[in-house]
């Protein structure tokens, strides 16, 4: 598998996606409290979905510590089809670039958009995840299938790779159990 990306696609489709006016800008809502999203319950309400809801707080923690509330925008890899969260404080690894923070994304892209978007997927195929999980290892992201024909990805953005997989692997798990 190639290592090299050409990543001014993303940009391209993040563009279109923005120009559609579809998705949510703003997260200050979600700045406080432990969990944003319970278990039993699909993240989709009224037909919008809000995917900072598709991860609680904790599990955000559990893969790169403290971070910020989660945000979507076209800072993010995927725009408004994405949720990122941010290490508020750099891993203390050896080799670890002055100003590094982890980082968590979270796309789900709607069924109209698919075969659009999986002209981006890359990686190899993972037994034993969600289904059509593919992983590519240059980037940590976890691409998968998800209910209502969605397509979803997780990108893992950490500086050591040891956990990289794993992590992907476990958000993806439960993002795919909350949507609907």
């Amino acid at each position: 598998m190639s290592s090299s990306r050409p990543r001014s696609h993303a940009l391209v489709v993040c563009a279109l996606l923005w120009l559609t006016g579809c998705g949510r800008g703003d997260s200050a809502d979600r700045a406080s409290g432990d969990s944003v999203s319970t278990g039993g319950e699909s993240a989709a309400s009224d037909g919008e979905l809000d995917r900072c809801t598709l991860v609680k707080n904790d599990e955000i923690k559990g893969a790169i510590g403290p971070h910020d509330a989660g945000s979507t925008g076209l800072s993010n890899e995927w725009g408004t089809r994405s949720c990122r969260w941010t290490a508020t404080r750099a891993q203390p690894l050896e080799g670890n670039p002055e100003g590094w923070h982890d980082a968590i994304e979270v796309a789900v892209f709607e069924a109209t958009e698919v075969p659009m978007i999986r002209q981006q997927v890359r990686g190899d195929p993972v037994a034993g995840s969600v289904p059509g999980a593919t992983y590519d290892n240059s980037y940590g992201d976890l691409w998968f299938d998800c209910p209502g024909g969605r397509l979803c990805v997780v990108k893992a953005r950490t500086f050591s790779g040891d956990r990289r997989q794993q992590i992907a692997t476990q958000l993806a798990g439960l993002v795919h159990s909350r949507l609907r």
